[in-house]
């Protein structure tokens, strides 16, 4: 799964609960098992659509839901 190395903060990420050290197992449904996947996925949505991720932390499987935003 894709490694989370940093979350910014104020982001939409750090807003739903995603944390440093996270593992995002999938993403709107689909497996994530790399981080080019993840990549290939963020590029096809824009600004307002949805996410819904799949993340582990330790021993936890959780569901976070975000909107995405514009780059600054």
């Amino acid at each position: 799964p894709v490694f989370v190395d940093h979350v910014k903060r104020g982001s939409p990420a750090a807003r739903a609960g995603i944390r440093k050290d996270d593992l995002i197992i999938s993403a709107n449904g689909r497996p994530m098992p790399k981080l080019a996947d993840l990549e290939r996925l963020l590029d096809s949505l824009a600004p307002g659509d949805k996410l819904e991720l799949t993340i582990k932390r330790g021993d936890k499987v959780k569901i976070v839901s975000l909107a995405l935003e514009e780059s600054p």
